[in-house]
């Protein structure tokens, strides 16, 4: 059977670079997981010219972390301040952060890439 050329390209929730790791083996073990079932899928897939890369967002500004906010008490600016302050980059991810890093990863300028998981989040907590 020949495959056509393309990409692969999952989803996994970030954590493995998390400081606080306490609590959060479970995570950790689903990421690492990922990373595995990417790098055999770049082995396996790569002389098919099929690249097979993950994406880990880090916290990103959804309806989601916004009713994570209120359940925490928190206005979702103060929520998203908070957050910011521990992020290098000084500020939280959009959801249009992801879709670049995801639209790169289909795109012809990753053909080489293979076997990665990608962090769009800003850097290590701090």
């Amino acid at each position: 059977m020949l495959l056509e050329p393309g990409c692969c390209t999952r989803m996994c929730q970030l954590t493995v670079r998390d400081r606080d790791r306490a609590g959060k083996r479970h995570r950790l073990v689903r990421l690492l997981g990922a990373a595995e079932v990417v790098d055999y899928h770049a082995a396996d897939l790569g002389q098919f010219g099929i690249t097979a890369n993950a994406v880990a967002p880090g916290f990103i500004a959804t309806d989601m972390t916004a009713a994570t906010a209120a359940r925490l008490g928190m206005t979702f600016e103060d929520f998203q301040a908070a957050v910011a302050s521990r992020v290098p980059a000084d500020r939280i991810g959009e959801v249009d952060d992801v879709a670049r890093t995801i639209s790169f990863l289909a795109s012809e300028g990753a053909g080489y890439v293979s076997g990665q998981v990608i962090y769009v989040s800003g850097g290590p907590l701090c």
